[in-house]
């Protein structure tokens, strides 16, 4: 079976998709939460498969208060977890 040049083009861009997809793969969260004391029982919680919902209604307590405001520009504070993933564990 001989490929012709359309062949080798059709794979050279399947190829390039693929490569993208696979560069790309892992950058849809944000940054983790913070690895502190405050935030910890909540990376604890999602480890565990705690209902993400849930789990973010502690976000909303602490950060919809004046004295831990979120920085600016952030987007809404009510899908925390769409964006920021658990912390690692420390061990």
């Amino acid at each position: 079976m001989k490929l012709s040049r359309r062949d080798g083009i059709f794979l050279v861009i399947i190829l390039a998709l693929i490569t993208v997809l696979v560069l790309n793969r892992g950058s849809e969260q944000g940054k983790p939460l913070p690895a502190d004391d405050a935030h910890r029982p909540f990376s604890e919680a999602l480890t565990r498969g705690a209902d993400r919902e849930a789990t973010e209604q502690g976000c909303v307590r602490c950060h919809a208060t004046a004295a831990r405001p979120l920085p600016p520009g952030h987007p809404p504070k009510e899908q925390c977890l769409f964006c920021h993933r658990p912390a690692p564990a420390t061990r």
